[in-house]
Parts: C-alpha cells; sequence; structure tokens
C-alpha cells in the first residue's frame, strides 16, 4: 500500500508544478498586455456608478481584498487543463516571435512606471479614496437615527437650534452676539433707526404744546426762542433722547459736480460740519441746489468724514411730497415790474428819496448802478438795503460782496439786516464763483414759492473778471482781452431778475465799474448797459466837492416807470427831468436836495412842485 502512495504523491506533485507552470504563463501574457498598454492612447474616464451594495456582498469583497493570493490560486487551479495548453501554446507563440519587444516595453514601462510614483509621492490617491468610501457599509438608516454621527450634521437643526451653547448656533445667540465688540457695526445699524414723528406734525401742532414739550424735555431758556425755532430744539431733543446715534441737521444744499451734495450751514462756508446727502437722495427727491433741507442725520462710521443725512424732514419749509408740484423757475412767466418798493425812510435821508423819485425800484427789477471808483457806491447800496428792510420786513435780501475788502465786508454786516455773502480780495476765484451761484439758486429756490428777493451785488464786473480767468480760452477774445464765453455766466446771473406773473420776484441791483482805466472794465459796462431795465449813474466829480449823493440826475432813469407810478407823480418827474436838462449835475441835485428838506416825503414835495407851476 506504501508503495502505491507514493507514485500519487508525486503525480500531484507533478500536477501542481504543470499548474504553477500554467500560472507563470499566464502571468507573462499579463506582463505582455500591460507592457503594451502604454502605447495606446487612453480613453476619457466614465464616471463611475456607485451601486448600493448590501451588507453580504461588501463582507464578501472585503474577505477577497484581504486574501488576494490565495483567491488567485484558487482561480488557477479551477482552469481546466485543455484551456491552459491551448493558451500556453499561442502565448508560447507569440513569446517566441515578440520576446524582443516585449523585454524593452517591459524596460521601458518599468522606466515610466518609476518616474510616474516619484512624481505623485505627495499627491492624494483619489482614486483609491474613492474605491475605500464606496466600500464603506451603508447604514443610512441607522446613522440616521445617531444624532452624532458626523452625516447628520446639517439635519439636526431643529435639535440643535434650542441648544444655544452649540457651534452653529454662535452666530444667532444674540445676548451673547451683542456684547461683542466686534460686532459694533452691525449693532449701530440695528439702533440707526429714525424717528417715528415726522417734523411736519409736531410744528402743526398748538403752541402751548409746544412749549410745554419743551419743558418736560428741559430746554434751557424756551422762552426766549419763537414758535419756529422752539420747534426745532425740541424735535432734536426728541431725536437724541432716543440713544439711536442719530441727530437734527438743517443747512442750504449745494450739490457737487459729481452727483452727490452737502448741506452748508452758511452760503459762503464750507467745514467739517456739513451733511454729506447721496446722489440716490438727490435723485430720489428731485433736489437742487439752494434748497434748504432739514432732516435726521447719522453720525460718521469707519472711514467717513461728515455725518450723512438719513431722512428728508423739510424741503424750503415744505413736506417733500408737497415740494414736488411746484413749478421750476425756468417755467416761470417773467412780466414787467408793476409793484413799486418804497425806498424813503426819513425826510433827513435825501439818498433814497431821491432813488425813490427819479428812478423807482420795482418788484423783479433788473438794475445797474454805474459807479466809478470812490463814488460812494458801497454806501448808497447800504442805504438801499436798510431802506428796503425797514419799509418791506417780508422780502429776502441778500448782499453779494464779490472781491471786496474785508472790513466793508464787516461793515456791511453790521450795518444791515439781510444776509450778507462775501468773498473777499484775498480769496480764490473759485469761490466767488460759488457763493454767487449759490445764493442765485437759492433766490430761485424762494421764487419759486412765491416769495419776494431782493439781491444786492457788488460788483458784477469783478465777477465777470473771475469768470473771464476761471473758463478755459476759446480762442477767440475781445479787446480788453475778454473772453465772449466768460460773460455768459453773469449774463445768465444779471438776466435771472424778473417779476413772476403769479406771485414771487427776484430783483438785482448790482454795480457796474466804470472809468477804472481798464479797457476790460468798459467792454464789460457796454455789454451789460443794454441788458437791465433801470440805471442809476454816480458821478465822481461830485464826489470830489463833497456833494452826497453823487447821483447824475439827467442820465439816471427807469424804463415802463409809468407802470410804478401813478399819473399825478409822473407829470412831476417828467416837469423835474424838463428842468434838469438846462442845468449842470451839481445844481440839479443841490436844487432837488433844497426842496425835499422843506417836504417830509415825496408825495408832499409833488403836491408843491405843483403848486409852484400853476403859479
Amino acid at each position: 500500500m506504501e508503495e502505491n502512495q507514493t507514485p500519487e504523491v508525486s503525480s500531484t506533485k507533478k500536477e501542481t508544478t504543470s499548474k504553477d507552470t500554467e500560472t507563470n504563463e499566464i502571468k507573462v501574457e499579463k506582463v505582455e498586455k500591460v507592457a503594451k498598454a502604454p502605447r495606446k492612447p487612453r480613453a476619457p474616464r466614465k464616471p463611475k456608478v456607485v451601486e448600493v451594495k448590501t451588507a453580504d456582498s461588501q463582507e464578501q469583497e472585503q474577505e477577497q481584498e484581504q486574501a488576494p493570493a490565495t483567491i488567485k490560486s484558487e482561480v488557477s487551479s479551477d482552469i481546466p487543463e485543455n484551456t491552459t495548453q491551448k493558451e500556453n501554446t499561442s502565448s508560447t507563440d507569440n513569446n517566441s516571435d515578440k520576446s524582443s519587444e516585449t523585454t524593452q516595453a517591459n524596460k521601458n514601462y518599468s522606466n515610466n512606471k518609476e518616474e510616474e510614483d516619484s512624481n505623485n509621492d505627495d499627491r492624494p490617491n483619489h482614486r483609491n479614496n474613492h474605491r475605500n468610501n464606496n466600500n464603506r457599509p451603508n447604514n443610512s438608516r441607522a446613522n440616521s437615527n445617531n444624532p452624532n454621527h458626523p452625516s447628520n450634521k446639517h439635519n439636526n437643526s431643529r435639535a440643535n437650534s434650542n441648544n444655544p451653547n452649540h457651534p452653529s448656533n454662535k452666530h444667532n445667540n444674540t445676548p451673547n452676539n451683542n456684547n461683542n465688540p466686534n460686532n459694533k457695526r452691525r449693532n449701530f445699524k440695528d439702533k440707526s433707526k429714525p424717528l417715528k414723528t415726522r417734523f411736519s406734525d409736531l410744528i402743526a401742532e398748538p403752541e402751548e404744546i409746544i412749549r410745554q414739550k419743551a419743558e418736560e424735555l428741559e430746554i434751557q431758556r424756551a422762552g426766549a426762542f419763537s414758535v419756529e425755532e422752539l420747534s426745532y430744539l425740541v424735535y432734536k431733543a426728541m431725536v437724541e433722547a432716543e440713544n439711536s446715534g442719530l441727530s437734527i441737521s438743517k443747512g442750504i444744499l449745494e450739490i457737487l459736480p459729481d452727483g452727490y451734495g452737502f448741506l452748508r450751514d452758511k452760503i459762503c462756508r464750507i467745514g467739517t460740519a456739513d451733511v454729506y446727502v447721496s446722489n440716490a437722495q438727490i435723485k430720489r427727491l428731485s433736489l437742487k441746489t439752494g434748497d434748504y433741507i432739514l432732516g435726521q442725520t447719522r453720525t460718521p462710521k469707519d472711514n467717513e468724514s461728515y455725518h450723512a443725512l438719513l431722512r428728508v424732514e423739510l424741503i424750503n419749509d415744505m413736506d417733500p411730497d408737497d415740494r414736488k408740484k411746484l413749478t421750476s423757475f425756468e417755467k416761470l412767466v417773467p412780466i414787467y415790474p408793476n409793484q413799486k418798493f418804497d425806498l424813503h425812510n426819513t425826510s433827513k435821508d435825501t439818498s433814497t428819496r431821491i432813488i425813490d423819485l427819479i428812478t423807482p425800484i420795482g418788484k423783479g427789477q433788473r438794475g445797474l448802478i454805474v459807479a466809478p471808483p470812490k463814488a460812494g457806491k458801497t454806501t448808497l447800496i447800504k442805504q438801499i438795503a436798510n431802506a428796503l428792510t425797514t419799509n418791506h420786513p417780508d422780502i429776502v435780501l441778500f448782499v453779494l460782496l464779490i472781491d471786496e475788502r474785508p472790513e466793508e465786508v464787516t461793515d456791511m454786516t453790521r450795518s444791515i439786516a439781510g444776509e450778507v455773502v462775501a468773498s473777499t480780495f484775498d480769496q480764490h476765484l473759485t469761490n466767488h464763483i460759488r457763493i454767487s451761484e449759490m445764493v442765485l439758486e437759492r433766490s430761485k429756490r424762494m421764487v419759486e414759492q412765491g416769495k419776494d428777493v431782493v439781491i444786492l451785488l457788488d460788483s458784477i464786473t469783478r465777477l465777470a473778471r473771475a469768470y473771464n480767468i476761471a473758463i478755459p480760452s476759446s480762442g477767440q477774445t475781445l479787446s480788453g482781452g475778454v473772453n465772449p464765453l466768460a460773460l455768459y455766466k453773469p449774463k445768465k446771473f444779471f438776466g435771472s431778475a424778473r417779476n413772476i406773473e403769479f406771485g414771487g420776484s427776484l430783483t438785482i441791483l448790482a454795480t457796474a465799474l466804470v472809468d477804472t482805466g481798464s479797457k476790460m472794465d468798459e467792454i464789460i459796462f457796454e455789454e451789460f448797459k443794454g441788458t437791465g431795465n433801470m440805471e442809476l449813474h454816480l458821478d465822481r466829480q461830485l464826489f470830489n466837492k463833497r456833494v452826497f449823493p453823487a447821483i447824475n440826475l439827467p442820465k439816471s432813469s427807469t424804463r415802463r416807470e409809468e407802470l410804478l407810478v401813478d399819473n399825478t407823480a409822473l407829470r412831476g418827474v417828467n416837469m423835474l427831468r424838463r428842468v434838469f436838462e438846462t442845468l449842470s449835475p451839481q445844481e440839479s441835485i443841490d436844487l432837488l436836495k433844497k426842496h425835499m428838506r422843506q417836504s417830509k416825503n415825496n408825495v408832499e414835495f409833488l403836491e408843491q412842485l405843483q403848486k409852484q407851476t400853476r403859479m
């Protein structure tokens, strides 16, 4: 029995050796196929479809990966002998013909493989990671019940929302977030809410309620303010009492060429206290330069230098909705002046009485005061301004001083009750232009509301000089070095004076310099000579003889004066002019002053003149 068993053992060994040779030949075929693979172009990778596998199939795959050698041996042992012999014969034939090519391909493949491995050592193996992820068990139902599982970190919103200490709720925890110093800007935005009470509702209440609120808010010296001023102080205190970082500001809007603007406390002043107005607010409310705006403002944020306008309460003392119903200044209908200003103040002030008689000034007048140097034009402007504010307190008066001496600005400010806007000769010419345009635009906004505005300009010659320097040269120059385009803006300023048909007027009295020895000043005067409807000439010789006012009566006149005075006064003025033609300027002014001192006003003077002519 033992002898019979030994050959069987040897036979089994032979079979195993044959199988080993077969497996080695199969491996050689695989190496040949792999060696030939780099020669073929690689096809684009197709997205792998992730198949849902059961737990049993996944366990089987894991067992196969753990023991690859045993599986290969089992697979090779299951191959039939006939098929292996056929494959061996075919492989040996091919190997014999291409043995040299395979060895060279194996060398090239091994070299390329080493280079790829060296280059990809630092890269993550995404393919292997993807395979490992596919081999994970799909326990979705089991994991869904586990709130601590990483896959459920976004699905526990309801559970986590009730937990204030959860990391996902660090931005939703408002009590702790408000105490964070890094969130000051967000808290500031939440607090910056305008007051619900409108200023228009406050000023509509009776005076007693406004003063009662002033006492509740502990406003000092409340009895010394008018109702308008006290309403502003009460509303400002109400806004600041909210502790929202807001306040109340008011000013005149100046729109810059870039589209945004600033609220100026005064027309001639630019400072850090100005309030910024955005371009969006200007377009939404149709704001214009010269609008008087009152609104709620907020304090500057980071990298900001100015307060910002948050909500507009009033525009030109009107509700923003009612203000849109007004007609713009350019669309208003101009007519001749038909209402005269009463200028004579007292019997002793003969200057204003002479102007009121010889050159009457009406609402909407466009007048030139032609004056040589040292003829008393500044003093005459001061007397006209005081007469207007005394006899017509309802008008709005602006005294615009361009390129003037600083001491005269101080004297004018202390002498009249109107608003003095000045730009002295030591300031830049752009400031001359800016304040003149601001005064004009502010006056237009008031005229649109039906108010009577008077502008006393000293002088339009200096304003034209500033435009002549600021405007670029057009290539054409008049005599004296005057740019024709430089006179456009001064003419626009002077031509804005007009009387509106259904209420409102803009009166401009401007001084024009003559006999200065400058050819430019003569050209400027000639350009404006025919544009005015009233001219008042001052004489330098009368001033040198110390005759005040130094008015040249034959040269001074007003167009369409019959619309301003009655027929009796018109006949008396015509009679005086016939007398003045036979006398010299000095004799004319002396005669007129002598008879005026004997009467209290111009009406009494004309009655005495008619009695003397009848005799």
